[in-house]
């Protein structure tokens, strides 16, 4: 009695299911095994993989992709229930075959077949093929849909699983003939435990049940990416990549923020009071144009500022934000450290001058060894009016460009004053003392451009020293404001 004779009688021979055989035993096509088909089925054999039978819609879907010759080959088991109870399937030499009344029957074989293995058969949150495994509408890889979700191969990628909302907004994109193209990660959670997500060849895909599914690539998500994905102040994205209203850029906005990019800008991110100002004047359509940095901290990290196509917003808790489209340029040249760290006399100046709309661009810095101009005689300190220590020390003027200001920071003016904005003709610039206020700067600079004392304690120009300033941080009025935007000394963005 040979292997498919035991079987069949293994199965109850002709009082079995199988019923009656409805041919003799036969050497199989491709010549290397043997079968006999039966009123209710068949059972093939090779001395590879011993007798098994194979009935049914497996049977069917087996004849179909042509047998033993297919590439699933010779069946390794007879048909068996799934370990969950709802179907059934063989296992074959190149693959398997699973069917349920619900879905019918599908092959399974290969990368894909291994994928859906590893997360647990028809057990898994993928539940039962819907597909046989086929070529990608591109050419390039092989897929099965399964209840549950789909898993993609290519030879460069390997098989991994998309799924729900993710796998939603995929298809929707148009698959893996999207700039997406393949997955080449599971659906993962996520690291901070609030979302899952799917990174593929062109990009990624971020869900959380509060912001739905959508898609971040390109300079965006590596800018996203190195502020630290999800786990960032940005959270998670809120819309897709999309193009901006003047066509120019691209964005996606984010629970905590914006990221905006074009290829003149590189992508940065915007956020809270500044982005909020952005907005309000138009966003990439307003005077601004797009961002070109960051949200940063300013020098002394008494504000934050975002740089413009056009301009700057600066922000500070006691000015809020402020843009400005006009800017000075200051060069500094130190003979002797102040007392008050120049950075924050810079920040100080800079909350109050972003009031006027003026961004504080320092250029240069140089530390100058001129003993003999550290006690600078500064005279009456009257505009128009320079001494000969004066004209000396504002010929040094090394990297400075033409309307721009220097200002010297000295170790004290004779008379004693905190600053003195008297210059040569053609050199404007100002010494500032090394015991003067943080408001001194700004001071100082101001009557550079133009502007003169005033007998209030809340303005920056007041008469009565900048160490008697009142209610900081101080204010300009609106001649003032007109009389420095107005000056030569300053620029337009």
């Amino acid at each position: 009695m040979g292997a498919i004779d035991v079987k069949y009688a293994e199965l109850g021979g002709a009082g079995g299911w199988l019923g009656a055989p409805t041919t003799p035993e036969t050497t199989a096509p491709d010549g290397v095994g043997a079968f006999r088909h039966f009123a209710n089925g068949s059972i093939y054999w090779s001395p590879a993989t011993g007798a098994h039978e194979v009935h049914g819609l497996i049977r069917s879907k087996w004849s179909s992709l042509g047998w033993e010759r297919s590439f699933l080959g010779y069946p390794l088991t007879d048909e068996l229930a799934t370990p969950d109870g709802r179907g059934r399937y063989n296992h074959f030499q190149g693959g398997s075959i699973y069917w349920t009344s619900e879905t019918g029957a599908y092959e399974v074989h290969g990368a894909i077949r291994g994928k859906w293995a590893e997360l647990g058969w028809e057990r898994s949150f993928l539940g039962y093929p819907l597909t046989d495994e086929l070529v990608t509408p591109d050419g390039r890889g092989r897929y099965n849909h399964f209840q549950g979700g789909s898993i993609y191969w290519t030879p460069q990628t390997g098989a991994y699983e998309v799924h729900g909302a993710i796998r939603g907004k995929w298809a929707e994109l148009g698959w893996e003939r999207s700039f997406l193209g393949y997955p080449l990660t599971d659906e993962l959670v996520t690291p901070d435990g609030r979302g899952r997500y799917n990174h593929f060849q062109g990009g990624s895909i971020y869900w959380t049940p509060e912001t739905g599914a959508h898609e971040v690539h390109g300079a965006i998500r590596g800018k996203w990416a190195d502020l630290g994905w999800e786990r960032s102040f940005l959270g998670y994205p809120l819309t897709d990549e999309l193009v901006t209203p003047d066509g120019r850029g691209r964005y996606n906005h984010f629970q905590g923020g914006s990221i905006y990019w074009t290829p003149q800008t590189g992508a940065h991110v915007i956020y809270g009071a500044i982005r909020e100002k952005w907005a309000s004047m138009g966003w990439e359509r307003s005077r601004l144009g797009y961002p070109t940095t960051d949200e940063l901290p300013s020098r002394a990290g008494i504000g934050r500022f975002n740089n413009f196509e056009h301009g700057s917003i600066y922000w500070s808790p006691a000015t809020g934000a402020n843009p400005c489209f006009e800017a000075v340029r200051l060069h500094v040249k130190i003979l002797t450290t102040p007392t008050i760290a120049i950075n924050q006399m810079l920040d100080s100046m800079e909350q109050v001058y972003s009031t006027a709309g003026i961004r504080v661009d320092l250029i240069s810095t140089e530390t100058l060894n001129l003993p003999a101009l550290n006690d600078i005689d500064v005279g009456t300190c009257v505009m128009g009016v320079s001494t000969a220590e004066q004209i000396q020390l504002f010929a040094n003027r090394n990297s400075v460009g033409a309307n721009e200001v220097v200002v010297y920071f000295v170790r004290s003016t004779v008379p004693p004053f905190n600053g003195c904005a008297a210059h040569p003709a053609g050199r404007p610039g100002a010494v500032v003392a090394q015991g003067a206020s943080q408001w001194t700067l700004g001071h100082e600079v101001g009557h550079v451009l133009g502007l003169r004392h005033v007998d209030d304690n809340n303005r920056l120009m007041t008469g009565n020293g900048t160490g008697n300033i009142t209610n900081p941080p101080p204010d300009f009025v609106g001649t003032e404001v007109s009389t420095m935007t107005g000056s030569v000394l300053t620029r337009a963005l």
